[in-house]
């Protein structure tokens, strides 16, 4: 497990992220409750997917979602503490800082690395997503 202070483009956005969405209230500390356990390897090339683990239980199993013009972002909170922060459609700016940690290289990000986080909270904005009905006969 990777304390996430370790990994400071990741830490950055997760913090700009919730603090984007004003609906979420932040209950806990991410600095020293969480760590990074993995990250997603399905090898699409715009998914992001980190896994995290909590110290200590969630209160509640719950799916958050945040919806912007620069891709979805899902927040899984499992209560045995793990979090899931499911990020698709977009090329998320952390996404090679978590490749190098989990192969064991903490190396400084790059300064294109850093500029790339700034320029993504740049143009941020909510989207609604889409409704899809389907008119089905079971």
């Amino acid at each position: 497990m990777i304390k996430i202070e370790k990994l400071p483009l990741f830490s950055y956005f997760f913090k700009e992220i919730l603090a984007f969405d004003s609906n979420f209230k932040l209950e806990f500390d991410r600095d020293t409750e969480l760590f990074v356990t993995g990250f997603c390897q399905c090898g699409d090339t715009d998914c992001a997917t980190v896994y995290l683990k909590r110290v200590k239980p969630w209160r509640e199993e719950t799916v958050y979602d945040i919806t912007t013009n620069k891709g979805l972002i899902f927040l899984h909170f499992r209560e045995n503490g793990c979090l899931e922060f499911e990020a698709l459609t977009y090329n998320f700016p952390y996404y090679h800082e978590i490749q190098r940690a989990m192969k064991g290289d903490f190396s400084q990000a790059s300064d294109e690395e850093y500029k790339s986080v700034e320029r993504y909270f740049k143009v941020l904005a909510h989207e609604s997503m889409n409704q899809v009905i389907l008119d089905c006969d079971f």
